[in-house]
């Protein structure tokens, strides 16, 4: 991109691990490395072409910007990246992520067809993300008591019949609701008449849902795995992502302990405050000043 070098640009960032040309220095953010450790996630051979193009920019570039301290060891052990060269530039919430009341968030929620109490996941339904958990977790809980649902906010991403097969197995797909891709002015409202949100993720470069979760004092259950355990931090409740017994028991006391509710809802806003975009901003136009100056 030879314009940015005529526009007299001091660096250029590629924001998705991906050189973009232009003037030195060069600067790329890595979200993840899911690609790169063929985790079967993908096909062979569109993981062999991010591989390539991650091995590429993690050569080239004069520093790399990473989402969270997981996916910079990830980077620095897998492809062969010294340490120094790497900065940590967490994720921020926007500020629209806050609790709504539950009168200003009704009309949303009746829109999207969504009645309290529910379980919500938020993101692609995949098979990194692990709806086979959320399944049984849901299924269980959903045998006990007939008032809870499960909402799933995202587009599906499983291998076609997939997902049905998996929500089969609850035993009551009468009470899963999926809305599809979810804009997110709509998010707020859906996080906060949350039950809590459920993230069993096998892997994350980050996980943001949990962060504007917890902004919404939406509870959070979650795995400990990739990121999330540093993301999720004190703010939420974590175990490993096929622990289905203890993820069961957390979401149950989520949705029936209100002083442990409470305790958690605060936790979580406590935690979430740390994660601001003025923050990344800060940390980011930090690294591009070290790249500068080599």
């Amino acid at each position: 991109m030879p314009g940015l070098a005529t526009a007299g640009a001091d660096v250029a960032h590629g924001p998705d691990a991906r050189l973009v040309g232009g003037p030195k220095p060069q600067v790329v953010t890595f979200h993840d490395l899911f690609n790169a450790k063929g985790n079967g996630w993908g096909t062979a051979s569109f993981q062999a072409l991010k591989r390539d193009r991650y091995v590429r920019a993690a050569a080239e570039a004069d520093r790399i910007l990473c989402v969270s301290e997981a996916t910079a060891r990830e980077v620095s052990a897998h492809l062969n990246v010294a340490r120094e060269r790497i900065v940590v530039t967490p994720l921020g919430v926007d500020g629209r992520f806050r609790p709504v009341a539950p009168d200003v968030g009704a009309p949303t929620l009746a829109r999207l067809g969504v009645r309290p109490p529910y379980l919500l996941f938020v993101g692609l339904a995949q098979p990194r993300k692990n709806l086979e958990t959320i399944a049984t977790v849901f299924g269980r809980i959903a045998a006990r008591r007939d008032d809870v649902s499960l909402v799933l906010a995202g587009e599906d991403g499983y291998p076609e019949g997939r997902l049905d097969a998996i929500l089969k197995e609850t035993g009551a797909t009468e009470r899963v609701v999926r809305t599809g891709y979810v804009d997110p002015a709509d998010l707020p409202p859906l996080y906060s008449a949350a039950g809590c949100l459920l993230f069993p993720s096998r892997d994350e470069g980050f996980g943001l849902p949990v962060i504007e979760a917890m902004a919404c004092a939406c509870p959070v259950v979650a795995s400990n795995a990739g990121a999330l355990l540093e993301v999720v931090g004190p703010g939420g409740l974590t175990a490993p992502p096929d622990a289905t017994d203890d993820l069961e028991e957390m979401v149950t006391r989520m949705l029936e302990d209100d002083d442990a509710r409470r305790a958690e809802i605060e936790r979580g806003r406590r935690h979430a405050a740390q994660f601001t975009w003025e923050r990344t901003a800060r940390v980011t136009l930090d690294a591009y000043r070290a790249a500068i100056a080599g």
